[in-house]
């Protein structure tokens, strides 16, 4: 006989039920043992209830352009990362945006409008924003066979419905849609399985979770037309600053990866009011080559120049692009040194001064063509923790390394350091030009000392931070913006933190036991099973799950979780 690995975890998790502690969720105190307490923690009904009184104060011309972000526990650090990551990425003012913050930090709102001030570009943004409709902690995603019919009236679940199925009216008739896609109709005794009552498309689709309270989620919706009026913070930070998994760094920012007749690199480089080809003509560009980069551990080469898309005030328009060798490539045409003119490359890093101030980073192959994730042979990214992989890609991989550093590493130029011995430079053998002007080339390119403009550029970005996050640095608010994607990303989920998401502080050591409580088994079905999820049933027999796999059954434990706390809350009315 086979048993399923979810009947196993419900065997194990009745061994947990029997010895967890008793407490009250209404309340939030413990009953048995007065040395444990149970605190409540903002959960996401909450800040849908936040968010629909704040567009109650408002015009109902304004609302359709308003979004939230939420933070469950919010801190002037995490505020000031969140402004941070809308002013880096998401806008595209001319000057920094600052947005309100609600309910003691708990909610920051930002004006679409404010970060798409230019004609044609609120609609984009608009579009671009919706995209975040598939954020877990808010929303159920379901693909195209859970769509409802048009007509369909969406009703709260009732304690022991399947895991994921919906309760839905069609006129006077009561409906269920399940996990597995079907559907039943209430006869007036029972549920009978019958046909889809509408024909369904492929895609996917995303809906406000019960846990979050239908009655505001319907208002939020359609208060701001927007099935994404509201995002947890740190989702919102990871898609907004990241090119992989979804990310959407290189959508905001508007880098576009197939631009007409040019290629991704000059695109690029012409939104920053530059182009190289200028640049070398009129000489105003200057390198640096180095034997080996402390990023690579290879030869590399950096170049710099200025744009004319930053305002005067906010910074200088400086621009770098790094020129990278992969491991295989050992040949002397690709030494930096050997060639201090031209050479062959393979893949390329671009930060460059944004007019608000701030940075824009991105990745370009020798062709230049646009790269999400920069080759692993080449290049990786060492703050990343082990076992993950350590992808190196904008913007979030930038900003980390870059943080110590005010937002330029330094470098050494070793071609100067050649020079200021026994050795000169007498020309460039692919050069086609005279001696005495490709010596000029030359002297121009790598004579004279970058950290000055370095310098520069570092306290242009220190000074656009600090009005963008009332008061931090690049080093802080870059550390904070990693400490927040590397909790999110990296850090396992446990019991205890799966109760704290769920909007309770519970005793780290007893979480498990709290969680069995919170979640208590389902009904039992027709041959005595109380079917469970593995993940819940992992998380409530004590082990650790990954973020994503928690991410996928957080909907459920959140409505579950509610549904104690109705039932207490009744049980204690009664009393």
């Amino acid at each position: 006989m086979k048993i399923s690995l979810t009947i196993l975890f419900i065997m194990l998790c009745a061994t947990c039920n029997a010895q967890k502690p008793d407490f009250n969720l209404v309340t939030g105190q413990e009953i048995n043992n007065n040395s444990n307490t149970v605190t409540g923690v903002p959960t996401p009904a909450d800040a849908v209830a936040l968010a629909v009184a704040d567009l109650g104060k408002m015009t109902q011309d304004i609302r359709p352009f308003q979004r939230y972000i939420w933070i469950p526990e919010p801190s002037k650090a995490k505020i000031g990362a969140i402004s941070y990551t809308l002013n880096l990425a998401c806008s595209r003012a001319s000057t920094i945006i600052k947005p309100a913050i609600l309910g003691n930090g708990q909610l920051i709102r930002c004006d679409l409008r404010s970060l798409a001030p230019r004609d044609g570009q609120l609609n984009e943004m608009i579009k671009l924003w919706e995209s975040f409709q598939f954020e877990p902690y808010f929303h159920i995603t379901k693909s195209s066979n859970s769509i409802l019919p048009v007509n369909a009236v969406t009703v709260e679940p009732v304690l022991g419905d399947p895991v994921g199925s919906i309760r839905f009216n069609i006129d006077d008739q009561q409906w269920m849609k399940t996990l597995d896609n079907t559907f039943l109709v209430w006869d007036g005794n029972d549920w009978i399985i019958t046909q889809a009552p509408i024909q369904f498309s492929k895609s996917q689709v995303s809906t406000y979770g019960a846990h979050c309270g239908l009655e505001q989620s319907v208002i939020l919706q359609s208060l701001t037309q927007s099935n994404a009026a509201i995002v947890r913070y740190d989702y919102f930070l990871t898609k907004a600053l990241s090119t992989t998994n979804g990310g959407m760094y290189y959508d905001f920012v508007g880098i576009k990866s197939n631009p007409s007749g040019k290629s991704a690199q000059s695109a690029f480089l012409e939104s920053l009011g530059a182009n190289e080809k200028l640049v070398e003509s009129l000489r105003s560009d200057q390198r640096a080559a180095m034997f080996r980069s402390n990023v690579t551990g290879k030869p590399r080469r950096i170049d710099a120049f200025y744009g004319v898309g930053v305002r005067p005030s906010s910074g200088t328009g400086l621009i770098t692009i790094t020129y990278d060798l992969s491991d295989e490539n050992v040949d002397p045409r690709s030494d930096p040194i050997r060639n201090l003119l031209d050479f062959k490359d393979n893949a390329r890093e671009v930060i460059a001064e944004r007019s608000n101030g701030l940075h824009v980073f991105a990745l370009f192959d020798n062709n230049g063509g646009l790269q999400d994730v920069a080759p692993d042979n080449i290049v990786k990214d060492h703050t990343v923790p082990a076992p993950h992989t350590a992808r190196l890609q904008p913007a979030i991989s930038c900003i980390r390394c870059h943080a110590a550093s005010e937002g330029f590493q330094p470098f050494e130029n070793d071609v100067q350091k050649m020079l200021s011995g026994l050795l000169d430079v007498f020309g460039d053998l692919d050069s086609k030009s005279s001696v005495p002007d490709t010596l000029d080339r030359l002297a121009g390119l790598y004579a004279g000392d970058l950290s000055k403009p370095l310098r520069r550029a570092r306290d242009d970005y220190n000074s656009a931070i600090f009005r963008a996050t009332d008061g931090m640095g690049a080093t802080s608010v870059g550390n904070m913006v990693a400490d927040i994607y590397g909790n999110y990303n990296y850090n396992l989920i446990d019991a205890y933190t799966a109760c704290l998401e769920l909007g309770y502080d519970v005793p780290e050591k007893q979480a498990h036991q709290y969680l069995n409580q919170l979640v208590p088994p389902l009904n039992r079905d027709s041959i005595g099973i109380s079917p469970e999820d593995p993940i819940i049933g992992a998380l409530k027999a004590g082990l650790k799950v990954n973020r994503y796999q928690f991410e996928q059954v957080y909907a459920d434990l959140a409505f579950r979780a509610l549904q104690t706390r109705k039932e207490q809350n009744k049980q204690s009315t009664q009393k």
